[in-house]
């Protein structure tokens, strides 16, 4: 059995080739980092190139949010992959975004296709003039007394399954 050797040159041009494509996906991942900063948020700190939190499937997310909540404040953000997010955990502040300010602070949302109709026809991703028909008809049915109403039916089944 015969081997043949490759040239020093062309394993050079190889090398050189990885490492050009490494780093450029490093800084394609990297390209929005540091926006939050500039923003003024404290963030989760980021890992090389996959976002602040690279183990978030194998985390349950509330009470992580209740650790950063303590550590940083009502707000944070954080890059999911180069993504920048911001986490408001503040009630008055929650409410000023999405009662008040609403229509200033969201334009259009992001496209999400989940390969099932039932998922692409949900609320929370719906765009535009179905979206406001949506939440002009089901707000009315989210009311401080039904939400009342609704805690007490819940309270009563929870009472129920625990002493079953």
């Amino acid at each position: 059995m015969s081997y043949t050797t490759v040239p020093s040159a062309t394993l050079g041009l190889i090398y050189l080739l990885v490492i050009l494509v490494a780093a450029v996906l490093i800084r394609e991942g990297r390209a929005k980092y540091g926006t939050l900063e500039d923003c003024g948020f404290p963030v989760i700190e980021s890992t090389l190139c996959l976002g602040s939190e690279p183990t978030y499937h194998k985390i349950v997310q509330h009470l992580e949010d209740i650790k950063r909540f303590k550590k940083y404040g009502p707000i944070w953000g954080s890059y999911f992959g180069k993504q920048p997010d911001v986490f408001v955990a503040d009630p008055d502040l929650i409410r000023q975004i999405f009662v008040k300010d609403f229509s200033s602070h969201f334009g259009e949302r992001q496209d999400y296709e989940f390969g099932t109709d039932l998922m692409n026809e949900a609320v929370e991703f719906k765009k535009g003039e179905e979206w406001r028909t949506l939440r002009n008809f089901l707000s009315p049915l989210f009311s401080t007394s039904k939400l009342k109403h609704m805690s007490e039916v819940i309270a009563t089944v929870l009472k129920n399954l625990q002493t079953t």
